[in-house]
């Protein structure tokens, strides 16, 4: 039997595995299937954004009291809060999403981990009742080292009809 006999059988197969498997990796690193985008709609610092009959907007970043929450050490309690007027009562949305700019860092809602409530005039989701006004408001704990500017980023629609709006705040 002569040397390298298996190495030979195999050649093309070994071939093929060298090409696929870094190929399959690739696109499955940048597919991300089940990954549904939404379109996005960008708003200045400061701006509103009318999506079908309601609008959204300005979007404020406030700080919450660390000891009334209670908020883990090495974290910084913030919330969210985006002015809603609904005219239709057709439109949704759902709680924000705040990203650092800079470093990509993202939090969602902590108000299960909060002991934290939402005050009068104030939701954690959209109502769907025409002609309503509140405010929109999501509490999120920061690292203790985030810097702005940030990202707020809310899902307003309905079923398939669905924007992603971001909100730039302090820049």
């Amino acid at each position: 039997m002569s040397g390298g006999g298996w190495w030979r059988r195999n050649a093309g197969g070994l071939i093929a595995l060298a090409v696929l498997v870094p190929a399959s990796w690739f696109a499955l690193d940048t597919i991300e299937f089940g990954l549904v985008r939404n379109p996005v709609q960008t708003v200045a610092p400061g701006d509103t954004v009318t999506v079908g009959a309601s609008r959204y907007g300005p979007v404020t970043l406030s700080p919450l009291d660390a000891g009334a929450v209670g908020a883990p050490a090495q974290s910084r309690p913030m919330l969210v809060t985006i002015p809603v007027i609904t005219e239709d009562g057709k439109s949704s949305c759902f709680g924000a999403v705040v990203t650092e700019s800079a470093s990509g860092r993202t939090w969602r809602s902590a108000s299960s981990m909060l002991r934290w409530e939402a005050g009068e005039g104030q939701q954690e989701s959209c109502s769907s009742d025409p002609g309503a006004k509140f405010d929109l408001v999501t509490p999120v704990l920061l690292g203790d080292d985030a810097a702005g500017p940030y990202e707020v980023v809310v899902s307003v629609g309905r079923e398939s009809d669905v924007l992603d709006v971001r909100f730039r705040v302090g820049d």
